[in-house]
């Protein structure tokens, strides 16, 4: 099977970066070929990888095919069907952990920027990956014109990916005044009129209150809710 892509599928056999979409077709030749087989074409079997059959679909494709009484073609057919999006789900799948393993590199134009940059691996693992058109988008994570490469052995990983920029460190708690001098903070208030100065542990620590209790001249009770009905509703019934 002959691919319109050649001069790039040889490049990456050089060690340089290939179209997203070629991706499938150079990285795992035999399964696309099969696939492109069962769904009759390259573009056929791309669009395949980018949109799998709906769950639904494929439940009762698989009911048909285990108790539905099926012609022979119509069997045949629901049969390649089935071996397509298990096929296609598959490749999908190989892609997505090589990428997310570090094992390829990706790189592709950033949407909020328009710059090409590396793709850290961890966006693999979730991002929706569109091979026809070469994008990958995850949330406000999107890329186009996305390449991908064999990654060397000791290449290091990109960056983590980051929403924002970090921004400015924050201010120390203590800031320099004049002359070099730092200030502070008074953290006790000026003493009452008519009192004497307290220490500076009596002055933060508030006066203790009397207990209920004590107050009261007795042991305290507790509130207890009476189950009973009362015209119907539980009511608290209080000391």
């Amino acid at each position: 099977m002959k691919s319109d892509s050649t001069s790039a599928r040889g490049g990456a056999a050089r060690g340089g970066p290939i179209k997203l979409r070629d991706a499938p077709a150079f990285l795992f030749a035999d399964d696309f070929a099969r696939l492109a087989a069962l769904k009759g074409g390259e573009a056929e079997a791309l669009d395949a990888l980018d949109r799998p059959d709906p769950g639904i679909l494929a439940f009762y494709r698989r009911e048909a095919l285990a108790f539905g009484a099926l012609s022979f073609e119509q069997r045949e057919a629901a049969q390649a069907q089935e071996d397509a999006d298990l096929l296609a789900r598959t490749l999908v799948a190989r892609i997505r952990d090589s990428a997310a393993a570090g094992l390829l590199a990706a790189a592709g134009l950033f949407a909020r920027t328009g710059l090409r940059q590396e793709i850290p691996p961890e966006l693999w693992a979730e991002v929706k990956i569109e091979f026809a058109a070469g994008r990958l988008t995850l949330g406000e994570f999107a890329y186009a014109a996305v390449t991908v490469r064999e990654a060397a052995a000791d290449e290091p990983a990109p960056p983590a990916a980051e929403d924002d920029p970090a921004g400015p460190s924050a201010p120390s708690s203590t800031t320099a005044g004049a002359g070099g001098r730092r200030s502070r903070r008074r953290s006790a208030k000026p003493p009452a009129k008519g009192s004497g100065r307290r220490s500076p542990s009596a002055a933060s620590t508030p006066p203790r209150r009397p207990s209920t209790a004590a107050s009261a001249g007795g042991p305290r009770k507790r509130q207890t809710l009476d189950r009973r009905p009362e015209g119907g509703i539980g009511r608290f019934r209080l000391p």
